[in-house]
């Protein structure tokens, strides 16, 4: 096993003549009219760890109307896939699968599965998986790992090493399995990653998907490669939960107002 440590975060820092359109476009594809709360938290969250453009893409018509905070990020109810295409990098399925519309095997863009993408998976969506020719992380929590598996969350708990190599198999991607311990393999890679960090504050609805925002937001970036942004954005979640260790009452979008204090502590121990 291989520890994912804060010291895994490797995001660049940004030269003073930065300006958004070196950093990518991050698009969100989710939500619906009874949960849009996920595919925000998803949006803020890639804004925020510096995505150049993040736009969310409600999965289902929606009559939500957003505050003007939430300006940092683009809001499409009406999309077609050739807005998917100008996007570098995705999130996919927080707070509602996309439906028929969506096409996976038109992409060639790095992309997260997360939350309804993975509970709704049809055997049409796992064919499309296993011959992407895009890269894709899976990061199901073990409810969802189950139902890919066809088996129960108390077996996926009693074996999650397991776990996690059917579930590379049967997907042919790459898969984060959150929980504690939390796993990540990549695909065609033996090595297992290990992240022992258990953080109470992040057993709340909204925190895999503020998780899944930060790793999508760094794969849109392009500084780094697919494996790289991958651990970069668990360490950086990892560094995160250490802000909130003993705080009890917190919710999902608490996280997110402690992102410029987790760039100061990570920047700090990786200088160290």
């Amino acid at each position: 096993l291989y520890a994912i440590e804060i010291g895994g975060f490797q995001l660049p820092r940004r030269p003073r003549t930065s300006h958004k359109g070196r950093f990518g476009r991050l698009g969100v594809v989710g939500g619906s009219a009874s949960m849009p709360g996920a595919s925000v938290l998803a949006a803020e969250a890639g804004a925020r760890i510096g995505a150049g453009y993040s736009t969310l893409f409600f999965s289902k018509g929606s009559q939500t109307k957003l505050r003007v905070k939430d300006a940092s990020f683009i809001f499409k109810s009406r999309w077609t896939m050739k807005d998917i295409l100008s996007q570098t990098a995705l999130v996919v399925g927080c707070g509602g699968k996309p439906g028929a519309r969506f096409k996976v095997l038109k992409l060639q863009t790095p992309m997260v599965l997360d939350a309804s993408a993975l509970s709704e998976a049809s055997a049409a969506d796992l064919k499309s998986w296993r011959k992407s020719k895009c890269p894709i992380l899976l990061t199901p929590h073990p409810g969802e790992a189950a139902k890919l598996l066809k088996t129960s969350p108390q077996k996926v708990e009693a074996d999650r090493m397991g776990a996690l190599d059917e579930l590379v198999k049967l997907t042919g991607q790459s898969v984060y399995l959150k929980g504690s311990p939390a796993l990540l393999k990549f695909k065609g890679d033996s090595k297992t990653y290990v992240n022992l960090s258990a953080v109470p504050a992040f057993a709340t609805a909204g925190s895999g998907d503020t998780l899944s925002g930060i790793l999508g937001g760094i794969l849109a970036q392009g500084s780094l490669g697919f494996e790289e942004s991958v651990i970069s954005g668990i360490a950086f979640h990892q560094a995160l939960g250490t802000l909130l260790q003993n705080v009890e009452g917190s919710i999902s979008s608490d996280q997110l107002t402690l992102f410029s204090e987790t760039f100061k502590k990570l920047r700090i121990s990786c200088a160290g």
